[in-house]
């Protein structure tokens, strides 16, 4: 197995901050890696060190001679008024026939139709595809994504699990995506101070690493318990007054100090912050909160909800799924009074408290400073009826006290999530409605949610693009579609399927009318070109399935079950790209 990137005892500060120190990580050819770790941590900076966009303070970086790297950054920018083929066409490195060829590939490998779409019109899930195909249009040996399951909908996140799950080339992803670090990573690493060299890797997939990291956090665990017992035993003896002038006394008085300086050092790295939060519920006696009776909603000329019905009652858990638009937050506003339906009725139990998190965060005053939004810039808040210290109260969200006079406006995305919440959490409430409460946050963070959302007494409703999360989370869920309904499904599993079973009765329907369409035009001389060359391209992958078929049913090749696994990856490798290409050569010749 070729090593692509080695980093040997790599160390990163911005001002004082050391981000890591002393990393050692290798990238082998064939890797799907996923790198974890809390904000702040440099999960962003280690991937532009790797894709050698910026270099390490100390440490040495070998490269493989020729690797072809290619970065995609969580958001790339690219001029409004440009085409998707502008886009991808500008980023092939070749002559200009070729050119076109590579960009007609990589557009059809994303997904791509219509090449003439311009780049304003794409959705969050369509752009990313668009950067991915600038990634793979000169076919790179190394990828290296940041986020990029950040914002996308179930159907976006489907087809990037996909492809990473398929990809033949060594890839390097940050995420927070359990989802997807379980289904397409073969290796995990964190990035965490509390490790030797600041990293922790465990091979397989995600639940490969809770396993690895659980076993390593009880041997620290013991290593600090035999450490803690030395200690006291020195202590002791410390206390007792060894004459120090002797030899082997101060020997044993050095090594005394040393150990207690170890057992620090060991407490130290085990110590990390994290989120303490914890929603409170009212505990009302009320069973029946909202009933919800043959609702109709539109926006405009499109209908969002038709004809629902359902009671909403105290301890139910409920995850709302369906893509972007499809009326997840159009229920939230319903059920938080926000908004009134069109035609049927939604009643709510009397005296209602509703605690409600907007995806846009809309109340969150960008121009307050932390204190004033917090606390009216008192030096107290209230939490479950008691005073707590401003101080306490931010520092029990990861902020440090010099951070109270700083504005909302220059925190990042994950802080401006997590003090949004600090504030709910000063509210009981009967009712907890939850947009996206995810976005930005880490998984150290999410998890801690979790766990609160397991214990709430009330009712959660909550939208969110972290499958894992209300998997665990969600006892119910509420499933979207196209069409305006809605319908119960017991488990987020149920309702996968259930888009599989859809997509298969429309034959691929669903999925070609969200796509961005173009006017029946005759075909350009760029088009011509590319259909001759996607019908070669056809004949060729045809013949070499035929020749890999007949190798597969050889009776000689019967006993290498090695090669009988390689040659059945290679035809399904191959049929999947036929059938991409059978798919632009029908629009191709639709066109003409």
């Amino acid at each position: 197995m070729a090593v692509l990137l080695n980093l040997d005892k790599i160390s990163k500060s911005f001002g004082t901050k050391a981000l890591f120190t002393n990393l050692c990580l290798t990238v082998n050819e064939g890797d799907k890696i996923g790198i974890i770790g809390n904000n702040g941590t440099g999960k962003t900076t280690l991937t532009k060190i790797m894709a050698n966009m910026e270099g390490a303070d100390t440490g040495n970086i070998a490269i493989k001679k020729y690797l072809k790297t290619v970065y995609i950054p969580q958001v790339s920018t690219y001029p409004t008024c440009a085409t998707v083929w502008d886009i991808v066409a500008s980023n092939a490195i070749s002559d200009f026939k070729n050119a076109d060829v590579k960009a007609a590939t990589a557009l059809s490998t994303v997904g791509f139709d219509d090449y003439s779409v311009k780049v304003d019109t794409l959705s969050g899930g369509w752009s990313k595809r668009l950067d991915i195909a600038c990634g793979i249009v000169n076919e790179p040996q190394l990828l290296i994504l940041d986020e990029p399951a950040n914002h996308l909908d179930f159907q976006a996140l489907a087809w990037l699990e996909k492809f990473l799950g398929s990809a033949r080339f060594t890839w390097v992803i940050v995420s927070h995506d359990r989802f997807l670090l379980e289904r397409c990573t073969n290796r995990i690493i964190e990035i965490n101070k509390r490790y030797e060299g600041n990293i922790f890797q465990s091979d397989g997939k995600y639940h490969n690493f809770l396993e690895k990291h659980l076993q390593y956090i009880e041997q620290q665990d013991k290593l600090e318990a035999v450490m803690s017992n030395k200690v006291r035993a020195e202590i002791e003896w410390l206390r007792r007054g060894p004459k120090a002038r002797r030899t082997k006394a101060k020997y044993r008085i050095d090594e005394a100090h040393n150990l207690i300086k170890e057992l620090a050092d060991l407490r130290d790295k085990k110590r990390t912050s994290k989120a303490k939060i914890e929603f409170s519920a009212s505990n009302r006696k009320t069973k029946l909160l909202v009933k919800i009776k043959n609702i109709s909603k539109s926006f405009g000329d499109k209908d969002v909800l038709k004809n629902f019905t359902a009671n909403f009652t105290t301890g139910l858990r409920i995850g709302l799924l369906g893509g972007n638009g499809a009326g997840k937050t159009t229920l939230l506003k319903l059920l938080s009074k926000k908004i009134e339906p069109d035609s049927g009725s939604v009643e709510h139990a009397d005296n209602l408290k509703i605690v409600y998190f907007d995806q846009l965060r809309e109340s969150l005053h960008q121009q307050k400073t932390i204190k004033q939004f917090l606390s009216d810039g008192n030096d107290t808040v209230v939490f479950k009826d008691r005073p707590v210290h401003i101080v306490s109260w931010i520092k029990r969200f990861g902020f440090e006290p010099e951070q109270m006079d700083s504005t909302i406006a220059s925190l990042s995305g994950g802080e401006q999530a997590r003090i949004l919440i600090a504030k709910l959490m000063l509210e009981s409430a009967d009712i907890l409605l939850l947009d996206e409460p995810t976005n930005d946050l880490d998984i150290r963070t999410i998890e801690t949610l979790e766990e609160n959302l397991l214990e709430f007494g009330g009712l959660l409703v909550i939208v969110s693009h972290d499958r894992y999360m209300i998997s665990r989370v969600c006892g119910l869920f509420i499933g979207f579609t196209t069409d305006a309904q809605a319908e119960f499904f017991a488990d987020y599993e149920q309702w996968e399927e259930s888009l599989k079973t859809s997509k298969k009765e429309n034959a691929g329907k669903t999925d070609k009318d969200k796509r961005p369409k173009k006017e029946k035009i005759k075909l350009s001389y760029k088009e011509k070109l590319e259909l001759e060359n996607v019908e070669k391209q056809i004949e060729i992958l045809d013949d070499k399935i035929k020749s890999l078929e007949a190798q597969l049913g050889d009776p000689k090749n019967f006993s290498d079950f090695i090669l009988l696994n390689k040659l059945t990856e290679e035809i399904a490798l191959n049929k999947e790209t036929l059938e991409k290409f059978y798919h632009r050569w029908a629009y191709l010749n639709d066109t003409r």
